[in-house]
């Protein structure tokens, strides 16, 4: 067996007595989380480390050699989640990987048009819909430096950056281990505006809109406006005149 430990530099080489560097300390690491003393833990391959290994590979069924060859350990970041076997136990041996593995953490991985790029930075908010509708807060992780063409079936597509976003909240997630889902992402943001639902704007001659409001004294009065940006069913809005359209006004929706 192909045994999974902890660590940020991949397996290189056979490791045995006399070898020194990151991926014995790894190596050691690991056997100490599995139960096993290798001695010192300080990258240096020495009689504990062997013996610790020699341990190690009795329990599993293996020659006890006291070295570790090639292939017998993989080093990964962190804890993994198995997404697709491609080796079957038993079958031919072919070049390539045997498995694919993702982090355990839960992320949502978005192929973002390339002219779109501005609107996601990492430390963004991204808010994620689920696919019953709810909405868990999340943030841009990382995001793509090589835009790559999509195929489409006329055999081209605009080309996309690959997304990443984190969800920074596991409620509302069940068990779920992948699902479709839509990602928000800010194109860009208004602060100290007025705004008004989409659905308060009223089109006037030449292309022009207005707002119908509601003064205190009652009535109503047209109030043009030049819409803004549109977000969430809301419209910022900019009254032709100053002061004809104020904070906490009233403002007519159809039925």
């Amino acid at each position: 067996p192909a045994v999974l430990m902890n660590g940020t530099v991949p397996a290189y080489r056979p490791m045995h007595r006399g070898n020194e560097g990151t991926d014995v300390l790894q190596l050691e690491r690991g056997l100490s989380a599995l139960g096993y003393d290798p001695g010192a833990i300080d990258g240096t391959y020495d009689a504990s480390t062997a013996a610790a290994v020699r341990a190690w590979q009795d329990d599993l069924g293996l020659d006890d050699t006291g070295a570790v060859e090639l292939g017998r350990v993989v080093f990964l970041p962190g804890e993994r989640r198995v997404t697709k076997r491609i080796a079957a136990p038993g079958g031919r041996a072919a070049p390539g990987p045997a498995l694919t593995t993702t982090s355990t953490h839960r992320v949502v991985t978005i192929n973002l048009d390339a002219a779109d790029q501005r609107s996601a930075k990492v430390g963004a908010r991204a808010p994620v819909e689920l696919p019953d509708g709810s909405i868990v807060p999340g943030r841009v992780e990382s995001v793509g430096r090589v835009a790559t063409a999509a195929s489409g079936q006329d055999g081209g597509g605009d080309p996309t950056i690959e997304v990443t976003v984190k969800l920074t909240s596991k409620r509302g997630l069940g068990h779920l281990d992948a699902a479709p889902v839509s990602v928000r992402l800010a194109r860009s943001r208004r602060h100290h505006v007025l705004t008004v639902p989409v659905t308060a704007l009223v089109a006037t001659k030449g292309g022009s809109y207005a707002v119908e409001a509601v003064p205190a004294d009652g009535g109503t009065q047209l109030v043009a406006v030049t819409p803004g940006l549109f977000a969430g069913g809301y419209v910022e809005v900019e009254p032709l005149h100053r002061g004809a359209l104020r904070t906490g006004m009233k403002v007519t929706v159809p039925a």
